[in-house]
Formats: C-alpha cells, structure tokens, sequence
C-alpha cells in the first residue's frame, strides 16, 4: 500500500469478526412505500425534526443487452424523526431519461427537491411541517446531466445545473427560488463540461459554494455571500493529472470547504485528494493534499453545521479498481486543517473472488454531536454503520438492517445529537430506519442466503462439483455462532461444525466416507443449518448435490 507516509499519525482498525456482533442501536425498519416497479433511492435529509427521503421509480423495458430503462417517476415523503413518513408524493411521472433528482433541507425545516425533464429543470419546495408544493418549472435549456439544490432557513431554494453546448463546454447556470415566488433570473457563474457533475451547499444565512468540473480535466468553486450573487469563479487544475470535484459544504461562521480528487495514469507525486477552505471576503486558500500517491475511488465530505467537517475517502490498489483497498477518516474542527484519525481495510480477504464482492465504504455523515458515521456496503454482507468519534475511536460496527440477504445500498442523513437516518430499497419497496429514535429493532433469526460450490478452480451457484475437494460457500444474512453441515450418502453420514461467523460467505469443506474431506462420484444429501448467539436459528437448507468425476479421470473395473 502507498501513502506510507500517514502510517504514524493513523490507528489501524481492521475489520474484526468479533466487532460485528454488537447490537445495533438502529430502529426496526419502516416500509414508506410499496413498489410494484424498480425503484432507487435518492437521498434523505433531516430538516428540523423531519426525515425527508426521496428516491425515483422506473420501467425497464428490452431483453438482454438491449434493456434499457424509461418511464421514471419522482418520488417523496417526509414524516417526524423516528414516525414512519406520510403518504409518499409523486412529483412527476412518465420521465424518459433517469431525472436525477437531488434533495436538500435545512435546520429550519425546510426541503427542496430538483430533477430534470425533457433537458429542463424542475424544482419543489416543502415547508415545515407540510407536504411538497407543485414542480416550478426552471427557465434552463439543453440541460444535461444531474443537478444540485441546496435550501436555507428562509426556505429560499438555490438550484445549479450545466447546459449542453457543442464542443464539450456548456455555461454552469444557477437561481434561486423564494417560498411561494416564482425563479429568479439565472446567473451564469461559469462554464464546465456539458454533462459533468455540480455541487452545491447552502448554509442558514443563504450563503452557497457551488463547484463543478471543467472540460480541461480542472475544478471550478464560485462563492456567494448571504443576500448577494455568485462571484467569479477560482479554477483548481494539476495538469497532466485530472482533478475533479468530490464535494461541498458551507458554515455561516467559518466559510466554505470544497474537496477535490486526483486522478493519474501513473502513481501520483503528491496528494490523491484535496480539501480547500474558503470565504467569500478572503476568497480560496491553498488545497491541502492528503495521502501521497494514493488512488482513490471515492471521496465524501461531511458536515454538521457547525463548522466540523469529516472527509471520508476510498482507496485503491494501483491498476486493480476491483480489487479491495482501503477507507480513510480525517476530521477538522471549525476553521482548522484536516486531520488523519483512521483507516480500516475494506474487506476481509476472500478466497471465493467469483462469489464474494468486496466490503466498501460508499457514504458518510457527521452528527450533532461529533461522530462520524461512515456507511459500508455490500452484496454479501449487506449494509454497516461503523462510527467514530471525534478522537478517532472506532465505536463498535453497528448493522443498519439484521439482514444482509435483501439489503445491498443505503443513503444516510445525520440530525441532532447521535440521530441519524437511513433510506433503502428491500423487498420491492422503499423502508427508512433511524438511529437513536424510533422503536427499537427486533430480534431477527439468521438466513442461508444463497449456497455455491466450488471444485477444480470453478464457482458454481447450482449444486454441481467434480470429485475430489468440493468447498461449499454458504450466504449468511448476519453473524451467526455456528453453522452445521450434513453430508449423507445412503446410510453413510459426515458433519462438518463451523464456530462464530460474519455476515457473509462462510467456507465449508465437505466430509466424505469416513470423514475425509473428499467426495467421490454420486448425489450427496446436504443439510445446512445455523444459528446465532441467541439460539435463534435459520431454516435449514437442503440441497442434492450432484458430483461428476473429475475430468479425465477413469473408471476403474472391478
């Protein structure tokens, strides 16, 4: 791993079976909405003391290769901290192309959501307490790409979009919306490339940061004060090297933080990500470059409105993205520098690298009180919160949902004091769970999620091997204290008994005649069952396994 240099100043935290089993102080999940259609969640926000969520539904329409997808419809709800939402709103419907909404609130309790239709901006503002007004349409052209929306205390919505133009530059665009007011004029505030990323905060008062990537590879931030208009833009280049914005946030008393990331074709010389401090009067100051020669594949900036910032990053191997790497936290106080607290390696390695998709860090968000909660997420395990405090100290992993069978993705939003909340997509609907509010979440019983078999270097998920040494790889859905197999061919009968094991694949060899770990040619019965450290069990699952004689292998007369 490079990026030796930080090894000193980090507290290695690696991911620990034993760190898993803790219980979580999540709520028991709440279904929002029902979805006879695939859907996907947007974000959700905490404005004041209501949880926000939004998230799009859509058609998939082709066969094969040729699928594609249409008729999106946009989607929110909003309800009281810890309370199931209200009656979910559909804001559009029948959308050709992904809109791409984005979601803001503010502390006052104020929401705004955008999206886009037909290459136009659509906006709709809900105040405390109420429910979504009608979509405003946005004066906007030729707009591509997803946009941003931030909302201040007045709830006085700041929306930013990039317009297409031929030759790859298009003008970056914004406006603001006052309750009950029709869009003000937009302002041009600079140019990027037709289709690139824009970011945007809003803070109480109505300051903005607004950020959005250039066609030379380049980063452009503009700055408004409270009450005034976007000034010119400063551009943050590292030619030949790429650098592109990762995020934005923006405090009423210390200014505003853009981070930024690296990108090369070979290891970089310097920092593989940036975090650049702010203020309309003083304008930007330098970036400050953080894990030398690191690739990274994500970064997240968090806030919490009172100056604390949290950068969150995902690393990875050079020249192998697929492979696991390494998540990082840095933390600075209001107006002070970042600050390396901690890193944790992103997954436990594997030997089923055709089954096992790696654990990563896809999220973050910083409390009222300090914590920093970093979201891990996989297809295996399902999804974890795994906090840390404002020293660095890792609390223990915490499961947002008993269940790492139907869960696979989540979007976070921190409130006041430990509270936080969490939207995703399960059993063909749209389910929000808080943490420090709600009830409690029950007790689940463990699931074998899905069974592969593994003999002579291939990867099965039907229960097919060749003779020899087969390995059973068994899907559990939580932490489970043991897991037992059965193996049983005529009258003989083999156990294999596993101790304490993660969420996830857990690797079984299968016993044969006499306890060897082999099996010949024939049709095995095999019993897989497990339980967890409360006695709760799963339901057995009973497979015929067929094993074929190995590839040229002969048969042997008697």
């Amino acid at each position: 791993m490079r990026g030796g240099a930080l090894a000193p100043a980090v507290a290695v935290l690696a991911l620990a079976c034993a760190g898993v089993a803790s219980a979580a102080p999540w709520s028991e999940p709440m279904l929002i909405a029902a979805a006879s259609r695939p859907v996907q969640p947007i974000a959700v926000r905490i404005a004041g003391q209501e949880a926000v969520a939004a998230w799009e539904d859509y058609r998939v329409v082709g066969h094969g290769r040729a699928t594609d997808t249409t008729d999106f419809g946009v989607w929110a709800a909003a309800g009281a901290v810890g309370a199931r939402p209200g009656t979910a709103q559909r804001l559009d419907r029948g959308v050709a192309s992904d809109p791409q909404p984005a979601l803001a609130g503010s502390a006052s309790g104020y929401a705004a959501l955008a999206w886009t239709r037909d290459a136009q901006v659509r906006v709709a503002v809900r105040g405390p307490g109420g429910v979504f007004g009608a979509p405003i349409p946005i004066p906007s052209a030729d707009v591509v790409g997803a946009v941003a929306v931030g909302i201040d205390d007045a709830g006085t919505a700041t929306v930013l979009w990039n317009e297409f133009v031929d030759g790859g530059t298009g003008p970056v665009r914004a406006t603001t919306v006052a309750p009950g007011g029709a869009p003000a004029a937009p302002q041009t505030i600079g140019s990027g490339t037709s289709g690139g990323a824009v970011a945007l905060a809003v803070d109480g008062p109505g300051g903005a940061v607004a950020a959005w990537g250039t066609f030379t590879s380049a980063v452009q931030a503009a700055l408004r004060p409270a009450a005034g208009a976007f000034g010119a833009p400063t551009t943050f280049g590292d030619p030949p090297n790429g650098v592109y914005r990762a995020g934005v946030a923006i405090d009423p008393d210390t200014g505003a933080t853009l981070a930024l990331l690296r990108s090369g074709y070979t290891p970089l010389p310097g920092g593989g990500i940036g975090l650049v401090q702010g203020t309309p009067e003083a304008g930007w100051g330098a970036p400050q470059w953080l894990d030398a020669g690191t690739d990274v594949r994500q970064l997240t900036l968090a806030a919490e409105g009172r100056g604390t910032r949290a950068a969150v990053w995902s690393t990875q191997p050079a020249y192998y993205p697929d492979r696991p790497g390494v998540a990082r936290v840095a933390l600075a106080g209001p107006g002070q520098p970042f600050a390396l607290l901690a890193e944790e390696i992103e997954a436990r390695p594997s030997p089923l690298s055709g089954v096992a998709a790696p654990d990563t860090a896809t999220d973050a968000v910083l409390t009222g009180d300090g914590e920093t909660l970093v979201l891990w997420s996989s297809a295996d395990t399902g999804v974890t919160v795994h906090p840390f405090d404002a020293a660095g100290r890792r609390g223990p992993i915490e499961p947002l949902v008993d269940d790492g069978c139907s869960t696979d993705g989540a979007e976070l939003a921190a409130g006041a004091g430990a509270q936080a909340a969490a939207l995703f997509a399960r059993r063909r609907g749209v389910w929000i769970a808080y943490r420090g509010a709600g009830p409690p979440a029950r007790p689940r019983a463990p699931r074998i999620c899905a069974l592969a078999w593994a003999s002579h270097r291939s990867v099965l998920d039907r229960p097919v091997a060749q003779a020899g040494r087969v390995d059973l790889y068994v899907r559990l859905s939580k932490p489970v204290a043991r897991v037992t197999v059965e193996v049983r061919r005529g009258r003989s009968v083999a156990h294999r008994r596993l101790g304490p094991r993660p969420a996830g694949y857990a690797r079984v060899r299968l016993p044969g005649h006499g306890g060897a770990l082999r099996l010949s040619a024939g049709r095995y019965r095999v019993t897989v069952r497990a339980v967890d450290a409360v006695g709760l069990r799963a339901a057995a699952r009973v497979v015929t396994l067929r094993v074929t004689r190995a590839a040229g292998s002969r048969r042997v007369l008697p």
